[in-house]
């Protein structure tokens, strides 16, 4: 029983789980293939790996033979994380658009993971601090992603 007037629940089921998925998916508009790369083989580095360490593990890869298609960075990869600032530490990434450039010459994407909860360190704080919530994660702001001026100020950040 769901307590809430108006409520609607929709069970997606089938002969197996595959189809369950499949249904939901279809349900949902459907989706997208992912590119090539992002089906690929991935690892993930430590938090605090610099540019070198990176570089370094991906020659590994290659002089070992193994496949490689994406390496993910954890959220060290930014000037603070846990909150983050979104923009990359420059002590350990101190040329980032070469550092990316490099990567994809040998054919290697990055996956930089984030957090939606922004430091009161990040260039953009000021522009997105009225636009989150009253509560902290990592004591960083959380925006709320329903208003658009937060959503823009997000994406341009």
């Amino acid at each position: 029983m769901v307590p809430a007037a108006g409520s609607e629940i929709y069970v997606f089921a089938g002969p197996t789980s595959l189809d369950a998925v499949r249904r939901y998916n279809l349900f949902n508009g459907g989706g997208v293939l992912p590119p090539r790369w992002g089906l690929g083989f991935t690892q993930r580095v430590k938090t605090l790996y610099t540019a070198d360490d990176v570089k370094a593990e991906v020659d590994s890869f290659r002089l070992k033979g193994y496949p490689l298609d994406f390496v993910g960075l954890e959220p060290g990869w930014q000037s603070r994380a846990y909150p983050g600032t979104f923009e990359w530490d420059k002590k350990r990434f101190p040329q980032p658009a070469k550092f990316v450039k490099e990567m994809l010459d040998k054919d290697i994407r990055l996956n930089l993971w984030i957090n939606p909860y922004v430091s009161k360190e990040a260039g953009f704080y000021k522009q997105i601090s009225p636009y989150t919530g009253s509560h902290t994660v990592w004591v960083g702001e959380v925006p709320d992603f329903t208003i658009p001026q937060a959503r823009d100020i997000f994406l341009v950040s």
